[in-house]
Formats: C-alpha cells, sequence, structure tokens
C-alpha cells in the first residue's frame, strides 16, 4: 500500500489544499538535501478530517545527527526566515522534527501519526520505504 498524497484527500479546503502545495518548494528553500531526509504531513490534514479552523503538522526527518535544541532552534529560524521572505501562508504551520529511528517507536501516538502521513518531500523515496514498513506491521 503505498502512503496517499494530500491530493488525495478531497475534503481539503482550497486554501488549505493551496498551502499544502506551496509546502514543498517552501521546505526545499529552507532546508539541504544534506540536512533533512524528506517532510511528512501529520494531523487532521493527513485524516481527512480537516476544517476551516485546522493547521498544517509537518514532521522534518532530519538526517542522522544529534536531535539537540540548538539544532531544532537552528532549523526553526531557517524555516522562518524562508517563511517570511516568501510571504507567509495562508494557514499556521507547526514543525516538529524527528530522526529517521521514530519509524520505530512504539509510542502509540507517534506510531498514529506516522502511520496516517502523507509525503510532501521525499527526494530519495527514503520515506515512502519507512511509512510501507510501518503500515505493514500489526497495530499493538
Amino acid at each position: 500500500m503505498s502512503p496517499r498524497t494530500f491530493t488525495q484527500v478531497p475534503s481539503l479546503s482550497e486554501p488549505l489544499r493551496l498551502s499544502i502545495e506551496q509546502l514543498p518548494k517552501i521546505v526545499a528553500d529552507a532546508f539541504s538535501s544534506r540536512e533533512i531526509l524528506g517532510v511528512l504531513l501529520i494531523g487532521s490534514c493527513s485524516t481527512g478530517q480537516a476544517s476551516y479552523l485546522s493547521d498544517i503538522d509537518l514532521l522534518i526527518v532530519l538526517r542522522e545527527g544529534p536531535l539537540k535544541y540548538g539544532r531544532v532552534c537552528a532549523f526553526r529560524e531557517q524555516w522562518d526566515r524562508v517563511l517570511l521572505k516568501k510571504g507567509s501562508l495562508s494557514l499556521p504551520v507547526h514543525t516538529n522534527y524527528i530522526l529517521p529511528e521514530a519509524f520505530q517507536t512504539h509510542e502509540p501516538a507517534m506510531r498514529k501519526a506516522l502511520r496516517n502521513a502523507m509525503i510532501i518531500l521525499d527526494p530519495e523515496k527514503i520515506l515512502v520505504h519507512k511509512l510501507e514498513k510501518l503500515r505493514r506491521e500489526k497495530k499493538p
């Protein structure tokens, strides 16, 4: 079963869909491929339950390295700079940063978020394989 893309969620409002469509370019401008493996859309937008009050929740999957406060702050600063330069999206975007090991977590909320995630950016096709593997596993 291939991971869904946001274009396969018919319930997304037009402003939400337009904001999400801009994300791959914004992410590519904010982060180099040396820094991230890809980006996943999670939350109500990925499950088809988004409403006019919804925001955009992203998981930025970092390449190997420490997930330390200073590193995450640097990524957030990069993200904010690019959004300011490009003009903000029509909806708020919340970013969370994870390492590839997060795909092996046993924490129920993270597993659910990953199972329902949609790929926004995956240039090396690493995330698609990790999500497929996770979705094939039996739910605890």
